[in-house]
């Protein structure tokens, strides 16, 4: 006879790692920033980021030290004064200076994979403003040569960048290489930063 364990106890822990926050937002108008960017999945709200210079999430910081009182990315949102509903709760953000909210710290699995993507096209679109920052448009004449990453003529008219280095290529070409995590220029391999 084969026995199997009592799972359910496991199961259940999930239950005790869980921890709730009640948190006490206010704002001197409506006008003003909660300072929390919200991510929204088919089945609730979380918080995606914290913006700076809130002063209303600094408040509470201030006022609650204590770490398990703070306010954290990837919180999933569970309630706001009172409301359940996603469209609920986004309206009260919207229109209320005082907001009670009840802070989950386990975001649901379609959560957890909407936060994630959510960070990730963050990620890609801070590293494109980076790439754009490093390059220099520049206007070529006929007869500049080819691009040594496509391979085809640098034509009157098209596109064209020079990296801190001084080679020159196609601001499509480049650009790409960039944001897939080359740091090097194609051809010097000079080291760039690019921070994102």
């Amino acid at each position: 006879m084969v026995c199997f364990p009592d799972c359910s106890a496991f199961f259940n822990q999930r239950l005790v790692l869980e921890k709730r926050t009640e948190v006490m937002l206010w704002r001197e108008s409506s006008t003003e920033s909660w300072g929390l960017e919200i991510g929204k999945a088919d089945d609730g709200l979380f918080i995606q980021s914290l913006l700076q210079d809130s002063p209303s999430i600094a408040r509470w910081h201030r006022e609650h030290p204590d770490p398990h009182f703070r306010i954290w990315p990837a919180y999933a949102i569970l309630t706001v004064n009172g409301r359940e509903t996603s469209d609920e709760m986004m309206e009260e953000l919207r229109s209320a200076n005082v907001v009670e909210m009840t802070l989950s710290s386990l975001l649901t699995p379609l959560q957890r994979a909407t936060y994630v993507a959510l960070r990730q096209q963050h990620r890609e679109r801070k590293r494109w403003i980076a790439v754009s920052a490093l390059l220099s448009d520049v206007e070529v004449a006929t007869g500049a040569g080819q691009c040594s990453i496509c391979l085809e003529e640098m034509e009157e008219g098209s596109q064209i960048v020079k990296l801190p280095c001084g080679h020159l290529f196609h601001k499509t070409c480049v650009s790409k290489w960039l944001r897939t995590g080359s740091q090097t220029c194609p051809l010097c391999k000079e080291q760039f930063r690019v921070d994102a």
